[in-house]
């Protein structure tokens, strides 16, 4: 019997559903909208809400495995709503239908210490219900992805998000979405969370991003945009739509990358 794979569509499970193509599961796969053509001939979409606990219930049976990538966007309360309180509740479904295994997309910053950021707090709290509950679980808790450069290109101009002056080991997201689906049958990711972080030699992301723009326009300048100035123009003429990611920039620029850089490269790079 080919096994299944229930999967919750993010834009990284773009590239985890793609991933799938190639290996031995089945993908079933839960949208809001079905504007993917990739997941319309290679997947078994189910249209609905996060929060439809009668349409999980009936589509997480006679699945295998679950992958939760979620991410409801700017608003604290979408955050609270969808990432956590829904996701708990898909993760106590989970456990109540006999999944065997979850894997959880996380964030390199889901830590105490930043409890007080929305998106990060409900990643905390996610991955405390799944580490106390009976389930068996893979987390990955990426930094910087590569396709995240697309979105700092403003027309003719590239705008990065403060001076962020530590360098970075950009993760490719092929790259995670291949390690993703290996580690549904690695016995030794059980109970594992791994801190995701590029292969290659870290870069600083003003130089990333004039390396990405070059690509397209060898006239693409990179311009580095103030925090505080970008704090501002979020809360008046942008009307919050570039929250989460200052949000995401701040910690970046003060921290850069944190926690255990080894663990995943010792298990994935065999």
């Amino acid at each position: 019997m080919v096994n299944q794979n229930l999967k919750l569509y993010g834009s990284i499970g773009g590239a985890v559903a793609e991933s799938l193509k190639h290996s031995k599961y089945a993908l079933t796969a839960l949208i809001h909208k079905n504007t993917n053509t990739f997941l319309e001939n290679n997947a078994n979409l189910i249209k609905g809400s996060l929060t439809d606990v009668t349409l999980l219930e009936d589509h997480l049976q006679n699945h295998d495995y679950l992958f939760i990538a979620v991410n409801a966007g700017n608003d604290p309360e979408a955050i609270k709503r969808i990432e956590e309180d829904a996701v708990i509740n898909v993760l106590k479904i989970a456990e109540d239908v006999g999944i065997k295994k979850v894997v959880y997309i996380s964030g390199m910053y889901a830590e105490e210490r930043f409890s007080n950021h929305p998106s990060e707090s409900a990643k905390i709290n996610v991955e405390k219900h799944l580490k106390e509950s009976d389930l068996l679980y893979t987390i990955f808790k990426p930094g910087f992805i590569d396709v995240t450069l697309q979105q700092f290109v403003q027309g003719k101009q590239i705008m990065l998000l403060g001076s962020q002056p530590h360098p970075m080991h950009i993760v490719k997201l092929r790259e995670m979405a291949n390690d993703i689906i290996a580690s549904f049958s690695m016995p030794e990711t059980k109970n594992q969370t791994y801190v995701v972080t590029g292969r290659e030699e870290p870069i600083l992301l003003k130089d990333a991003l004039e390396q990405y723009g070059k690509k397209f326009d060898p006239v693409l300048s990179v311009k580095v945009m103030p925090l505080w100035f970008m704090k501002i123009l979020n809360k008046t003429f942008l009307k919050g739509k570039l929250t989460r990611a200052i949000d995401t920039m701040s910690l970046m620029q003060k921290h850069g990358e944190i926690g255990d850089l080894e663990g995943y490269h010792k298990t994935f790079n065999k």
